[in-house]
């Protein structure tokens, strides 16, 4: 932890901007510890060494605080009420922002990690595990746990800091590395967590359906009616909308498919549209001539709709009112108004509007999700108890033009995140806070943010911080980590190579590769499983094709209409959120 402040103070990773800390005990104290009224609140007694660490790695004093915080453990003392799983926001006046999650209990050892992450690079602080030795067999690789508690952890730090307290009885000019302020400010952060935490039960800061203009019935849960009407002789037609980077993904698998056959390329960009129909042999338009002639085309069953976020909306909506079934890279709209709004257009016309959340069929993240819910179901009372999202990319993926585009900061890239939590936690996100800075000059100049933290609190309990930053120098990092009452999973970044080089200057591994790259399978999958889906439930399906398990293996789309929506109130109200400085509630 000296060695991160001292790589701080020398400028290697240049200015704070987000600092993420965990701390989970190990093993959990007891009942009588927890009953005993001196214990304090959690914060006040667990909290405290986080938000210590947050001001001693930013120098700074927080300026907005927020914490939530759940009790999962069973205790056999019916008055033992305390809650063992908490999250903390903090941020400071300089903008940087600090995520904390705390958990009375882990089953795999005390953990205390760190990271910091500034605008020239990142640091990370892993845990000293008990041993080094590393076992490989057919069972996979498997390395001893952490340490067992805080004394292990802390065994050295606990004897240099006793010896720096006598060595400054000693002499006094010698001056004290922990002040009085340090002690008043941490109790006085901790304090205001727990008054947080008391606020939020009593709080009437709500976002509901009554603040919108849609305030009509939306279920458009598990639907597969749309999915039935289809109706082709030999091939699918398809219409796409924006043939730059995400519409030749799209169309490469849309090619690559046996029943699919792409008709029309559209595009504002000539010299691009022209290519990309040399490439897919279609006819083309440049946008919006040619509209009528694609949506009038009884051909055209399927609209993709890969163009930059501001016009999806219209184009969507003519796609539908024209009887055409839509595939939508995300976001359907920029308001939870007009998603709303498509989604019961495409209800009323009984056609299929799908809303692409490509990181559901991530093959990574389906493992990790596979293995915990097995998990859950075969361990007695085994719950998630925390979720925990990182979504960063470098500065050059977000030029101004795609940012004067894109639909801002929450619409461009956090729905992806929301949709990720709500996927793996399966529940309903009852509140919502949100803190968010802008360092990128472009990103100030268009009034967006680059970077934010967001905490939302699931209607089960389970808590979840999420963490994104539009200025990673180290490349697009991607991870999932799923706290449990057993375990903890976590689904970490792909690498652009495995090659490690050890020198005297340190072991070096390669970044985790660019954004198309890391999801270029999860891209094409998608449209597969997708057309899939019209397959599995049209009626045209031959014996042939009955047999074809390329058809057959997937039943359901990975997501549904009530997803994009949902996804779409919780940006709203994160958006609220960071304007106004309060905790809301959905």
């Amino acid at each position: 932890i000296v060695s991160i402040k001292n790589k701080i103070e020398n400028g290697l990773i240049g200015d704070v901007q987000l600092i993420r800390l965990t701390s989970r005990d190990h093993p959990p104290p007891s009942e009588e510890y927890l009953s005993n009224p001196s214990t304090g609140s959690f914060f006040d007694d667990f909290s405290t060494h986080d938000v210590d660490m947050a001001r001693f790695l930013t120098g700074e004093e927080p300026s907005k605080i927020y914490a939530s915080s759940s009790s999962f453990l069973q205790y056999q003392d019916e008055n033992c009420v305390s809650d063992d799983t908490a999250i903390l926001v903090l941020q400071f006046p300089s903008g940087a922002i600090c995520a904390i999650d705390n958990s009375r209990h882990t089953s795999y050892g005390y953990d205390v990690r760190i990271e910091v992450l500034g605008n020239k690079g990142l640091l990370s602080l892993e845990n000293p595990k008990a041993s080094n030795v590393v076992l490989s067999n057919r069972d996979g690789i498997k390395s001893d746990k952490f340490k067992n508690s805080f004394p292990e952890r802390f065994e050295r730090a606990y004897k240099d800091e006793l010896q720096h307290f006598i060595n400054n009885l000693i002499d006094s000019n010698i001056g004290l590395k922990v002040t009085e302020n340090d002690c008043v400010q941490a109790s006085v952060i901790t304090s205001s967590a727990q008054k947080s935490r008391e606020a939020q039960i009593e709080s009437n800061n709500n976002i509901n359906l009554e603040e919108f203009e849609s305030t009509t019935d939306w279920s458009f849960d598990f639907d597969l009616s749309p999915y039935k009407s289809l109706d082709y002789e030999d091939k699918i037609g398809v219409a796409v909308f924006g043939t730059g980077r995400m519409g030749r993904i799209r169309s490469k698998a849309l090619q690559d498919h046996p029943l699919t056959e792409i008709l029309y390329g559209v595009d504002v960009y000539e010299p691009g549209v022209k290519k990309f129909a040399e490439d897919f042999d279609c006819e083309y338009f440049v946008y919006p001539n040619g509209i009528e002639e694609v949506f009038n085309d009884p051909r055209v069953k399927l609209v993709f709709c890969c163009t930059t976020s501001k016009d999806h909306h219209p184009i969507i909506s003519k796609a539908l009112a024209a009887n055409k079934h839509v595939f939508c890279e995300k976001p359907l709209a920029l308001s939870f108004d007009d998603t709303f709004d498509l989604y019961n257009i495409a209800k009323n016309n009984n056609k299929v509007l799908y809303c692409a959340f490509h990181r559901r069929v991530d093959a990574h993240f389906n493992k990790m999700k596979d293995l915990l819910y097995n998990d859950l179901g075969s361990l007695d009372n085994n719950k998630i108890e925390f979720v925990r999202v990182t979504s960063r990319e470098p500065k050059s993926n977000s030029d101004i033009s795609y940012l004067q585009n894109s639909g801002g900061f929450m619409y461009d890239s956090l729905i992806h995140d929301i949709d990720i939590s709500r996927w793996i936690i399966k529940s309903k996100v009852v509140q919502v806070f949100s803190v968010g800075h802008a360092y990128i000059d472009d990103i100030k100049t268009v009034g967006d943010i680059d970077s934010i933290t967001i905490a939302l609190r699931f209607q089960n309990g389970v808590l979840c911080t999420i963490d994104n930053h539009r200025n990673a120098e180290y490349g697009y990092d991607q991870r999932i980590e799923v706290h449990t009452s057993y375990k903890t999973y976590k689904s970490n970044n792909k690498r652009a190579s495995e090659v490690k080089i050890l020198g005297s200057d340190g072991v070096s591994i390669d970044n985790p590769p660019e954004g198309v790259i890391r999801y270029d399978e999860a891209y094409y999958e998608e449209v597969y499983r997708f057309i899939n889906v019209f397959l599995q439930n049209s009626h045209n399906i031959n014996e042939d094709n009955n047999n074809n398990n390329e058809i057959k293996k997937i039943a359901l789309p990975p997501s549904y209409g009530y997803d994009a929506v949902e996804n779409s109130l919780i940006a709203e109200a994160a958006i609220k959120s960071i304007a106004t400085g309060e905790v809301i509630n959905i």
